[in-house]
């Protein structure tokens, strides 16, 4: 008879206690007998408790403020520009071509993010025989690398 392993969604159920009574039974006897699922539950575990120990950022007090002062700038200024027609279509190219730069920052910053923390490079090479490490410690690299770039959007 073939060992049907759980994949990382049942473990996480079953951690989370979110799986069925069957389920749970089912790998609950699993894990006792398999030491590889044993360590994949271990990973898991030190992810949630590396997600758990993480700071919770909060944004600044006027930011709803200013992000409405901001939207309602940008609105007077394209209602302004349809009185003369002209002026609309050009306002309305340049509003396309401003969210179009922004969404092309932003993918740039991902992916400078991606790649100067080496996570690409890990999950490229990544082995069953590195998995553990590798995802740890690229967990890890990564959560530290958006908790720095969420600390300098914030403030």
């Amino acid at each position: 008879m073939a060992v049907m392993h759980p994949n990382d969604q049942e473990l996480q159920r079953y951690l989370n206690r979110r799986c069925s009574a069957k389920e749970d039974r089912r790998i609950g006897y699993h894990i006792k007998a398999c030491s590889g699922c044993r360590r994949r539950i271990s990973v898991l575990l030190d992810m949630e408790m590396a997600l758990e120990e993480l700071p919770v950022l909060q944004a600044p007090s006027d930011l709803a403020d200013r992000v409405m002062s901001s939207i309602e700038v940008e609105a007077s200024l394209v209602h302004s520009g349809r009185d003369s027609g002209r002026t609309a279509v050009s306002g309305k190219r340049r509003a396309y071509w401003r969210s179009e730069l922004i969404n092309g920052l932003v993918a740039t910053a991902a992916t400078y993010l991606f790649i100067s923390t080496g996570i690409v490079g890990k999950l490229i090479n990544l082995d069953a025989g590195e998995l553990e490490a590798g995802l740890r410690s690229g967990a890890i690299q990564f959560l530290q690398a958006v908790g720095e770039v969420s600390r300098h959007l914030l403030f």
